[in-house]
């Protein structure tokens, strides 16, 4: 299971890759639902044949003391957040009212 699950994940960043050359790290684990820990971990291993721009940047928190949001790992890491919380306000907004829908049955359209 864990090499079909490697083969998969390296699948689904390879496609999109393929689909939208020069990425980010950031970019593709959103498209694809991969966590960014996992596709740096997929790089380095060497599974993948392209590797998305910023997958080298570094795994942990390098900000100063006292300070928070400043080094890439946490930049990555507000992104990742701001898009899964766009993604659930989108789902939450969204009624049935919205879109196409058929003409209820007894009106009929006007004609003028």
């Amino acid at each position: 299971p864990a090499c079909s699950l490697r083969l998969r994940d390296a699948h689904l960043i390879e496609s999109a890759l393929c689909s939208q050359p020069n990425q980010s790290v950031d970019r593709i684990s959103i498209a694809t639902g991969i966590s960014i820990e996992r596709i740096r971990e997929l790089a380095t291993e060497g599974a993948l044949a392209a590797i998305p721009v910023g997958a080298d940047m570094p795994t942990e928190c390098i900000c100063p003391p006292g300070v928070y949001g400043r080094c890439a790992h946490c930049r990555s890491r507000l992104a990742q957040r701001f898009a899964e919380a766009s993604y659930q306000a989108s789902r939450a907004a969204a009624t049935p009212n919205h879109g196409m829908r058929m003409r209820e049955p007894g009106r009929t359209r006007r004609r003028s």
